[in-house]
């Protein structure tokens, strides 16, 4: 059994990668239940990428402890961070690694108190947080944690205690969120997120991940939806301002769109949001920084292009 002694800086390394694998693994399922905010079919896809950020990060550096590695983690998470659930994942990353930062010791209360912060974080960064998605499963898998832990549950045992109030709350997402329940699907952003806590439980009991099962083959039901349909794109980008705050850009872009998440780091702002204008959206957010990483999609074209994929193969 895994001990505080045993919880490191390499420890947490290898859970990330076995995250990464496991949503490598299983991409094109979050993909093909993705309906919300939009059904556009990426949620895997972008889930991977901002955790495949991560792992890049942490191979392009050397961590030598478990804060160093927590802050490589938010760094990649962010810098590489893709779509509405890289976004709001990158936000926990960042929570939790600025958590424990506070720590000299890392044992099963620190770690879940870090996960509580980053999931206030999450919260944090979106402009209109729904209920029955990834912020929910991150937020009930951070109570459950650090209830756990105050019942002086072992690390172990804090992360399974965990990890079965993400898998008994993703399950309860149909009956949070209408259009869920409609699709018949539970929600795919809390869903990866599932995956990535068992990457962890896996990681940390020396399991092998070439015993996880495979999940039984979805067709796409990638639909329109009521949710944010008025909006064509997609866009994503960076500012690079030392004055501007997040607080002031969710109120300054609120208005120009949906599907709104604003996470920041140090002197940068990553926004995420679904537009019809993002020429103009993006002429008003040069007035306050430098813009980088500019991402625009063209959502329709993009779930066209997934269904089409999806029927060929």
């Amino acid at each position: 059994m895994a001990t505080l002694q045993l919880f490191c800086g390499e420890l947490l390394s290898d859970m990330m990668r076995a995250s990464a694998n496991l949503l490598k693994k299983y991409r094109r399922h979050l993909n093909a239940i993705n309906v919300f905010p939009v059904a556009d079919g990426d949620t895997g896809a972008n889930m991977y990428l901002t955790v495949e950020a991560i792992i890049e990060e942490l191979d392009n550096n050397k961590a030598l402890n478990t804060i160093e590695t927590a802050q490589l983690i938010a760094r990649g998470s962010f810098m590489g961070a893709t779509g509405n659930s890289g976004v709001i994942l990158s936000q926990f990353f960042g929570g939790f690694s600025n958590s424990l930062d506070n720590y000299n010791e890392i044992g099963p209360t620190e770690f879940s108190q870090a996960f509580v912060d980053g999931a206030a974080k999450a919260y944090e960064a979106v402009l209109n947080p729904q209920e029955g998605t990834i912020l929910t499963v991150i937020r009930k898998s951070a109570e459950a944690a650090s209830l756990a832990a105050k019942n002086g549950s072992s690390f172990l045992d804090m992360l399974d205690t965990s990890y079965e109030a993400a898998q008994g709350t993703l399950e309860k997402t149909p009956e949070l969120l209408p259009v869920l329940k409609k699709a018949g699907v539970v929600d795919a952003g809390g869903q990866g997120f599932v995956y990535i806590m068992e990457g962890w439980i896996k990681t940390f009991k020396n399991e092998d991940l070439d015993d996880v099962g495979e999940v039984a083959e979805v067709k796409a039901i990638a639909r329109d939806t009521e949710e944010d349909d008025e909006y064509q794109f997609c866009t994503e980008f960076i500012i690079e301002s030392d004055d501007l705050t997040a607080e002031f850009a969710r109120e300054m872009l609120g208005i120009m769109g949906g599907s709104l998440v604003v996470a920041k780091n140090d002197n940068m702002i990553r926004v995420h949001i679904h537009t019809n204008e993002p020429k103009v959206l993006i002429k008003r957010c040069k007035e306050h920084g430098a813009i980088s990483r500019l991402k625009i999609d063209d959502m329709s074209k993009q779930h066209r292009e997934f269904l089409f994929v999806e029927e060929a193969s």
